[in-house]
């Protein structure tokens, strides 16, 4: 069995989300591979990795019951201390503007 104390152990993460619509043909002939998609904004989401908690969350938590998680998935852990889990939150996201998502990888920098 693994021994951790009480406090949570986690990394956090942020995940990127181009939105957008359904690709458009600019060519209106068929059987053509001309296409553009319209991008409209982006979702920034943050997420937390858990490696060790003693804490699940409540439906309160959730953004449905006026929390902020969209999701979260935990395994329990046999420890000796008690009931003890290891998984994930998925928070709601933030919009942001595409240009932040799309010119970070071009320009080799980061957010």
């Amino acid at each position: 069995m693994v021994e951790y104390g009480t406090n949570p152990v986690f990394i956090e993460g942020l995940r990127y989300r181009l939105r957008a619509g359904a690709p458009l043909n600019r060519d209106p002939r068929p059987l053509t591979d001309d296409f553009v998609i319209h991008t409209f904004m982006a979702e920034c989401i943050r997420v937390e990795m858990f490696q060790y908690t003693n804490h699940l969350d409540s439906s309160s938590d959730f953004r449905a019951q006026g929390g902020e998680l969209i999701s979260a998935q935990y395994k329990r852990l046999e420890v000796s201390t008690g009931n003890a889990f290891s998984g994930q939150r998925v928070y709601s996201p933030d919009y942001i503007d595409e240009a932040l998502v799309t010119t970070c990888g071009a320009k080799g920098g980061s957010l």
